[in-house]
């Protein structure tokens, strides 16, 4: 039966739209069944439960890519691959931003060490290319890559593309447009980690059960929305003006990472259908 199912799989990355799309554009296409992100915890079953013979499953992945995707490809390796590539140096700030609002209070270096590689993220993390080739070697079909201006540029025409892959439709009028999550300034990111450092230094210790972790995250992340509203309230001159991420650092993830991405766009410009 699931060989006689049509499955498209949008495989993330993190920080490149996912959240938006999966609430606000992919529940309006007409032509597939989409699977809430909710549906992969469980997928094999969702699939074989579901009626449709056409299905569309998004979930959103960047360092557990491989490990995540891997039992998927086993069972559905004829299933379709989208991914959606960011430029190293913007998805790697936003990725530490996220890491921060999380509970963190690691400086960036702590978080990914390029010089001695003993961060939290591992060099190896950061690169794209072997992700794609990884959903290369696991499915029949080689991935659609996409990437994360696009949608900046032309949203429609983005959505189109994968409308378009999946042989789906939708009405324009049904989108909502609007950002699903804005970004916090760095004002507020500076302050929440001071707030971390201070009242949990050695970060979040999360209970092994799946729907405890859930309900620890949730209390967790009151006092530090809290903490990020009212940042607004504080002078800018008392956090001062230094970068997050240091300069130099950003001069270092675009070189070192340059023909990675190099990479990633030649393999979209060769392989992609549309």
């Amino acid at each position: 039966m699931a060989n006689q199912k049509e499955i498209f799989f949008h495989v993330g990355l993190g920080k490149t739209g996912t959240t938006f799309l999966q609430h606000r554009v992919f529940p309006y296409f007409k032509g597939i069944h989409y699977l809430q992100s909710g549906h992969f915890r469980h997928f094999e079953k969702s699939i074989e439960k579901c009626q449709a013979t056409r299905i569309f499953i998004s979930r959103e992945f960047d360092r557990q890519l491989q490990e995540k995707v891997g039992p998927f490809a086993k069972i559905y390796p004829h299933g379709k691959t989208i991914i959606v590539l960011r430029p190293h140096l913007s998805w790697i700030e936003s990725e530490y931003k996220r890491y921060l609002k999380s509970g963190k209070n690691n400086t960036f270096d702590e978080f990914l060490d390029l010089d001695n590689d003993q961060g939290n993220w591992k060099k190896e993390d950061v690169y794209f290319y072997p992700k794609i080739k990884f959903l290369e070697e696991k499915f029949d079909h080689k991935p659609l890559v996409l990437f994360y201006e696009e949608l900046k540029k032309d949203m429609w025409a983005y959505f189109d593309k994968f409308a378009n892959y999946m042989g789906a439709t939708y009405n324009r009028q049904d989108i909502n447009t609007r950002v699903k999550h804005k970004s916090y300034s760095i004002k507020q990111l500076k302050i929440i980690q001071r707030f971390n450092q201070k009242f949990m230094p050695h970060g979040p210790d999360y209970s092994k059960n799946y729907y405890i972790r859930k309900i620890q995250r949730w209390l967790r992340m009151i006092p530090r929305y809290l903490v990020l509203y009212a940042a607004h309230l504080v002078p800018e001159k008392m956090v001062g003006d230094e970068p997050l991420v240091p300069k130099q650092r950003l001069e270092q993830i675009a070189k070192d990472y340059q023909e990675d991405w190099e990479k990633c766009r030649e393999y979209a410009r060769k392989n992609n259908p549309l």
